[in-house]
């Protein structure tokens, strides 16, 4: 045991701990059992007091202050007795107190207790130093998880702008990012308040966050409904203005979405949009109602529901609403189906389909057409070649054994047109790898990809009935070592194909198409040509987006 440290989770009780203590005194220690009017001034009361920690009744300073604010400023005011007596042990009322140091109640009170510089008192605070940044951690975990969903939503409101500003509207594209925008700065707003709480410091964000912003005539919305009335707060704060304002946009967007899904004819996705929409309605009440009963410090019902329920009823309206409207939404297949040629159903939205049987065509063609891009190693092509009755000469034979890499590029557009023409251009990649192996890292390889300018040496060219398939000699791996480093160069392959097709308008059509609802047009100066620092270009198939893994 004196060569080992062990940790012992369990609960002391007295008279055995002293029985223990008299057979071996080093166990636990310098902890003693002693009566609470007993305890030396230069002890510490493990758990309720400790002079060097501020810890006074078992808490801090600033973990009441904390506490108390969680519980809309109120305070307990009361008293604890004796059970079986009229004398009370603890109260609010410090005249209503007896005197402890002569009362019985406070002579059989004993206590844990130990030397301020003990051992053990310090491995007490560092206990409770520990637990409390655990439970700041805790406390980190949703405000940040929540920010980094927000700054998702922001990228993806950046990423599909110019595709919904062109396809739907300009003010539902500018009201998604502002949407998105806003729930990021509060959501970043409220962590760096769980912060401040948490260090003690910009404690005026709290109080800033509080002001009145503008206030509630209750009477008069009384007069048409006293229930409402009461669910509504007096004062609405800047941190309930935020929420409203962030909660309305949210229910706007749900809405315009649903506007476009009716004007589209999908009935079923544009009903599911509206369910997220009440339920958007139903947690931003539920804000109002949260605040009405903090302030008043009443039970708050609306409709026979509490604030709770309001909560979360709505939302499971709307996350129930947005994963039905995804699933619900119409497949591009039926969409073309209800605005092609053959289609009853014409509107704004795919005006490029309107009255132009061609681009009808082109667009079908495009969704039933994929493009895939198998790339895969490769050992011993000549073996494989001669085995598929190809004769090889000496020098072809030693040449192709040099192939090590195999890129398809392959399209059924065949199926579908009488001609089609393919265009694949090949750039060589740099991939360096470096494993960090001092003790501070985590160990995880960190990869760094770069294009180059020069293509791979292709050896070999094999047309296909859907494509063409290219052999490569890719440079062999370089492995090199560093003090506390490994790094490993390899290489890969870039890919860009595009498909040109003669169509019926004595025009050329060029895949893989824009999606259905994208009004894009070819337009050679940007098309065409390829951009290896872009993926998933318009009318381009890259490596990464259409990447198609063979079964092994």
């Amino acid at each position: 045991l004196k060569s080992h440290a062990y940790r012992i989770d369990a609960r002391l009780y007295g008279p055995l701990l002293r029985l223990a203590q008299a057979r071996d005194p080093r166990l636990l220690g310098d902890i003693r059992l002693v009566p609470r009017s007993s305890v030396p001034a230069d002890w510490v009361i493990l758990g309720v007091t400790d002079p060097q920690t501020g810890l006074r009744f078992g808490v801090t300073d600033a973990e009441r202050e904390a506490y108390t604010y969680r519980h809309g400023r109120r305070r307990f005011y009361g008293e604890f007795y004796q059970p079986g007596s009229d004398s009370p042990l603890a109260g609010t009322s410090r005249a209503r107190m007896p005197d402890l140091g002569t009362t019985a109640e406070a002579r059989e009170i004993h206590v844990y207790a130990a030397p301020a510089t003990a051992e053990v008192t310090d491995a007490h605070r560092k206990l409770r130093r520990y637990k409390r940044w655990d439970e700041i951690a805790d406390k980190f975990r949703l405000p940040y998880f929540i920010v980094v969903i927000e700054a998702f939503n922001v990228w993806n409101e950046k990423r599909l702008f110019s595709k919904v500003f062109d396809n739907r509207s300009a003010f539902r594209a500018y009201a998604g990012a502002i949407s998105a925008s806003l729930d990021l700065l509060i959501a970043s707003v409220m962590s760096v308040e769980r912060v401040s709480q948490d260090i003690g410091k910009w404690q005026g964000l709290s109080t800033r966050l509080n002001k009145t912003f503008f206030s509630i005539n209750r009477e008069l919305i009384a007069r048409y409904s006293p229930d409402l009335a009461k669910a509504l707060p007096r004062v609405v704060s800047y941190r309930l203005l935020g929420g409203i304002v962030s909660g309305g946009l949210t229910m706007t967007l749900s809405l315009m979405d649903m506007a476009h899904e009716f004007d589209t004819g999908d009935s079923d996705a544009a009903l599911a949009h509206g369910v997220s929409a009440v339920g958007g309605g139903m947690m931003l009440m539920s804000g109002l109602i949260f605040s009405s009963a903090a302030s008043s410090g009443a039970t708050v019902v609306l409709l026979g529901m509490g604030p709770a329920a309001w909560l979360g009823v709505g939302i499971a309206l709307a996350i129930g609403g947005g994963i039905a409207a995804f699933i619900l939404n119409d497949p591009p297949l039926v969409d073309w189906l209800k605005r092609g040629p053959f289609g009853a159903e014409q509107d704004d939205s795919y005006g490029h389909l309107a009255e132009d049987p061609a681009e009808a065509y082109y667009r079908l063609v495009g969704m039933l057409s994929r493009p895939r891009i198998v790339m895969k190693p490769l050992r011993n092509l000549p073996a494989s070649l001669v085995g598929e009755g190809v004769l090889l000469s000496a020098v072809e034979e030693r040449q192709l054994s040099r192939v090590n890499y195999q890129v398809r590029v392959e399209n059924n557009l065949s199926s579908f047109l009488d001609e089609s023409t393919l265009s694949c251009h090949l750039r060589l990649v740099s991939e360096v790898t470096r494993i960090s192996n001092t003790p501070s890292s985590s160990g995880f390889p960190v990869t760094r990809r770069s294009v180059q300018d020069r293509s791979p040496k292709v050896l070999l060219e094999q047309p296909l009935p859907n494509g063409m398939a290219y052999y490569l000699t890719l440079p062999a791996d370089e492995t090199s070592a560093r003090l506390f480093q490994t790094s490993i160069t390899g290489s890969a392959v870039a890919v860009r194909a595009q498909w040109r097709a003669p169509w019926a308008d004595n025009r050329h059509r060029y895949f893989p198409a824009p999606e259905l609802d994208d009004g894009l047009v070819y337009n050679a100066a940007h098309h065409g040509q390829p951009d290896f620092m872009e993926e998933n270009q318009p009318f381009w198939a890259d490596e990464q987006t259409h990447r198609y893994k063979e079964d092994a």
